[in-house]
C-alpha cells in the first residue's frame, strides 16, 4: 500500500491524496475520523461533510 499518494488522471488532472493506495489492485482507502477533521472551515462548513463529499470523486474514477 501506498501511504497518502498523489492520484492524477492520464492526463494529469489531479484525482486526490487518500490516506492509501493499493495500485495493484486500483484501491483507495479513505478513513474519515473527527479526529483529523473536526470543527468548521474558514466558510463555516463541517470539515468532515466537506471531506465527505470531496472524497466522492474516487468513486467517480472507478
Amino acid at each position: 500500500m501506498l501511504a497518502n499518494p498523489t492520484l492524477t488522471t492520464t492526463d494529469g488532472r489531479r484525482i486526490g491524496i487518500p490516506d492509501g493506495y493499493f495500485p495493484d489492485a486500483g484501491v483507495v482507502v479513505q478513513v474519515h475520523s473527527r479526529v483529523f477533521h473536526d470543527g468548521v472551515d474558514a466558510d463555516g462548513h463541517d470539515r468532515l461533510a466537506v471531506t465527505l463529499e470531496r472524497d466522492l470523486v474516487y468513486q467517480s474514477m472507478a
